[in-house]
């Protein structure tokens, strides 16, 4: 399927943890996806799961991470992801993302 692929810049100021102190780190993230991915369920799902890599490791998500530096890191995504969403303007994409967040939260 042929379509025009969207690319977006995100950059965004990261809160990073150094000590007691808590240093400003910019994180720059772009994303590519093709607007019909956006019309079905399974293709805004793709998005999302290539969105949130992508944000993961701009942030520095890892496996083994102290609870400070996962808490800096959960900011981070939470931040990029919003603005990566605002800039797509898709209020479905949004909305599926938004009801993903609140059902990992009720694992935890």
């Amino acid at each position: 399927m042929t379509g025009m692929k969207v690319t977006l810049a995100v950059v965004a100021a990261a809160a990073i943890g150094a000590g007691s102190a808590v240093a400003q780190a910019t994180t720059d993230v772009k994303f590519g996806y093709y607007a019909y991915e956006l019309k079905t369920k399974q293709g805004m799902k793709r998005v999302l799961r290539r969105m949130e890599n992508k944000v993961e490791a701009a942030c520095g998500v890892r496996s083994r991470m102290s609870l400070s530096e996962r808490a800096d890191a959960k900011t981070c995504k939470a931040e990029l992801m919003d603005e990566l969403l605002d800039e797509i303007g898709e209020p479905s994409l949004t909305a599926m993302w938004a009801k993903d967040e609140v059902k990992l939260a009720s694992k935890r």
